[in-house]
């Protein structure tokens, strides 16, 4: 295994810079971004490991598992999943350690720290997209990976997640129910979308391009959607919203506009958070099993870090919840 000493020849630093690098990895070596970047790459290269592993590693195991992503714990949903994956590892003696992008960082940029701990699995939480996939693959040709919240159809990684033709039917459907033909959609979920899209072209409902919103995601573009309903004269009479932060936005700005929820405007979330049973009205959703989806995930690597030849990946199935913010279309709509 290469040393510290020759990491530092070969970076063209002093020992010391080295050593304070490697035990600083993530953010508080005293080592510009540059030489601190190049160090871990010297060492991600040469699969240097520090000392204080010695004993884990003779046993074959560090018994940690990386989080690798933005920082997870950005909404309540993902929260809650993560809370669950992180009982379930702790229960079988495993750290979860997290490994997220910096702002302006890629997280291509995590690799390098993420090879320098070696750790004894990966559990992705980071959205899928084509650059994002190719770093998927590195990974899961170094660790055993899971990815959670999506289906990433990677070689040798392995998926859990909450089916996304389940949620667009079972909105389709509700939305359906309650007489509804012009209905908004916010949030970036094409395969939800898809699906929701071609049940309602099933009920003869066609959705024109101008209802759907794939940007308006967070609690202010909820406010915002509603605003753009009002002010470019949708006529939308129900508003589909992939999050449930973001549906609470919406009933925000509708209630500041006057609009009342469920007979001016209907409104359905994703998730089942507990904001959804605290705003006015309470809001109709679609519950996702989020905590049991991090349990299962992180019982899926365990799993793949013992070797199990039979493991697979898991697809869990959500359920609606009916409350007060979704209502009968009703022909009239006003809008102030």
């Amino acid at each position: 295994m290469i040393t510290i000493k020759e990491i530092a020849q070969e970076a063209g630093v002093a020992i010391s810079t080295v050593s304070n690098v490697l035990n600083h990895p993530d953010t508080s070596s005293k080592a510009s971004e540059k030489t601190r970047k190049r160090i871990l790459e010297i060492a991600a290269k040469y699969h240097y490991t520090p000392c204080s592993f010695g004993k884990n590693l003779r046993q074959g195991k560090s018994y940690t598992i990386a989080a690798l992503g933005r920082m997870a714990f950005y909404d309540a949903q993902t929260a809650s999943a993560l809370d669950g994956a992180e009982e379930t590892f702790r229960n079988a003696g495993y750290n979860l350690l997290f490994i997220s992008t910096k702002e302006g960082e890629k997280l291509s940029d995590c690799i390098t720290r993420l090879f320098y701990r070696r750790v004894d699995g990966v559990l992705l939480i980071e959205k899928l997209n084509a650059e994002n996939r190719e770093v998927f693959r590195k990974v899961a040709k170094e660790f055993p990976t899971v990815k959670v919240f999506a289906n990433a159809e990677i070689e040798n990684v392995l998926s859990v997640f909450v089916d996304p033709v389940s949620i667009g039917k079972l909105a389709a459907d509700c939305f359906h129910r309650y007489g509804h033909r012009k209905v908004m959609l916010l949030g970036d979920r094409p395969s939800c979308r898809d699906v929701f899209l071609q049940r309602m072209d099933n009920y003869g409902i066609k959705i024109p391009q101008k209802y759907i919103f794939p940007d308006f995601e967070s609690f202010n573009e909820g406010r915002k959607a509603v605003a753009q309903l009002v002010e470019h004269d949708l006529d939308a009479t129900g508003i589909f919203c992939y999050n449930d932060t973001n549906a609470a936005g919406v009933i925000y700005e509708a209630a500041k506009r006057g609009i009342r929820i469920p007979e001016d405007l209907s409104v359905l979330g994703v998730g089942n958070i507990d904001l959804s049973r605290q705003i006015y009205p309470m809001l109709t959703t679609i519950e996702l099993p989020q905590r049991e989806q991090g349990i299962a995930a992180a019982k899926t690597l365990l799993q793949m870090i013992s070797g199990n030849p039979n493991v697979s990946g898991k697809i869990l199935y959500p359920t609606l919840v009916e409350r007060d913010s979704m209502g009968q279309c009703l022909i009239t709509r006003r809008r102030t």
